[in-house]
């Protein structure tokens, strides 16, 4: 994927699919004309600081409207419209409050993406969202590979012992599956159903070998995205 130079004109949104997501009979004239004049400076590949600025007037336009209930669900397209061009022009150098460094811009654009989503919903506005989306991960992601390599370097702990199963385990043959090929495993033991311990049978996984698992590495693979939490 190219890379545009900060500050660039040049949108990556498809602006007729972003216009044709939102339901504009349904708003009123304080939230469309800054809605409109937002997509009118995207379209005239205006500098992306001033296409940030009017995102982010078009964004403030539509807090009353949310808190309408007759007027919410709308406002809710308006909101996400508005920051995808707000991630978009920030993505580009637009000024987005948090310093002039190209992460910080990447960062934005993301979070102003999650919150579209958020807003208007995954299934109307990914579409929408993706090259941005793309494009602002790139850093994180190259970032985070960076980190991955600097801290792959191979384990060679010895293979702990599980005590979970207690004296259930006691009389089980314990194989080394390094050395154990599948055909040998099937033969061996899945055919027969003969139960057996496979010892340093994880040690290449990737998740071992070549993820660092630090504060650092989460937060520069997904630190500045919205993510839902379970529990």
């Amino acid at each position: 994927m190219s890379k545009r130079a900060r500050g660039s004109e040049t949108t990556l949104l498809n602006l007729e699919a972003l216009e044709n997501a939102v339901p504009w009979e349904e708003l009123g004239a304080d939230v469309v004309d800054p809605l409109r004049r937002a997509l009118d400076t995207a379209r005239r590949e205006r500098p992306a600081t001033e296409r940030a600025k009017a995102a982010d007037a078009a964004r403030e336009a539509t807090f009353e409207a949310l808190e309408d209930e007759e007027r919410a669900e709308a406002a809710c397209a308006a909101y996400s419209a508005a920051s995808i061009l707000f991630a978009d022009a920030t993505l580009a150098g637009g000024d987005c409050g948090g310093g002039d460094e190209a992460v910080d811009s990447e960062a934005a654009a993301l979070r102003a993406c999650d919150l579209a989503m958020l807003r208007g919903g995954v299934a109307e506005w990914a579409t929408i969202t993706e090259p941005v989306v793309r494009a602002a991960s790139a850093g994180a992601a190259s970032e985070a590979r960076r980190l991955a390599v600097r801290a792959a370097v191979p384990r060679s702990e010895p293979e702990p012992v599980c005590e979970h199963m207690g004296g259930l385990a006691a009389g089980i043959e314990r194989v080394d599956a390094r050395g154990l090929s599948v055909a040998d495993f099937s033969r061996r033991y899945l055919e027969s159903g003969t139960p057996v311990i496979l010892t340093h049978a994880i040690g290449s996984w990737p998740a071992r070998t070549c993820r660092p698992w630090s504060c650092e590495y989460l937060r520069a693979l997904a630190g500045e995205r919205l993510r839902q939490g379970h529990g």
